[in-house]
C-alpha cells in the first residue's frame, strides 16, 4: 500500500491504481496504489473477478476475495492510523474514498462493498480495543 505524501506530510490525492509487481493498466476507486499477490486475468488486465464453475476459478475468486475483504482493510486501518501521528491535519482522512458516483457495479459489488463492510468493522474492532 502506497499513499502519496506531499510537504508536512500532509496526503495528496492520487487516483488510485492496483499492482501486482507491474501496475494493472485500470484505476481504482481508491486514492490510494495497492500492491498484492491479486489472481489476475488472463491478459492481466484486471483483477479475476468472474466465477466459474471450475474449481481453479473458484480457487481464484476465493484468493482475490481474501485479499480484498480481509487483508487490505486491516492494512488501510493500519495505515490511517499511521498517518494520523504524522499529519499535521486532518487530511490523513482523504485517503478514505467518499465518492461513488460513476462508479462500476462490478467494481462496487466485487471490491468496494465487501472492502467497506470490512474496513468499518475492522475500523470499530480496533476502536473497541483501544
Amino acid at each position: 500500500m502506497a499513499i502519496s505524501l506531499g510537504p508536512n506530510n500532509s496526503v495528496i490525492q492520487v487516483q488510485g491504481k492496483g499492482f501486482v509487481f507491474l501496475p494493472l493498466p485500470k484505476h481504482n476507486q481508491f486514492p490510494i496504489y495497492i500492491n498484492s499477490y491479486f489472481s489476475t486475468s488472463s491478459s492481466r488486465r484486471d483483477i479475476f473477478i468472474q466465477e466459474s464453475h471450475q474449481s481453479t476459478d473458484s480457487i481464484r475468486h476465493d484468493w482475490n476475495q481474501s485479499l480484498i475483504s480481509q487483508l487490505i482493510p486491516k492494512a488501510y486501518c493500519l495505515a490511517i492510523e499511521h498517518l494520523k501521528k504524522f499529519t499535521p491535519d486532518s487530511s490523513y482522512l482523504d485517503i478514505i474514498p467518499n465518492q461513488f458516483e460513476g462508479m462500476d457495479e462490478v467494481f462496487f459489488s466485487y471490491i468496494s462493498f465487501p472492502f467497506f463492510l470490512s474496513f468499518l468493522l475492522s475500523f470499530f474492532e480496533k476502536k473497541q480495543t483501544n
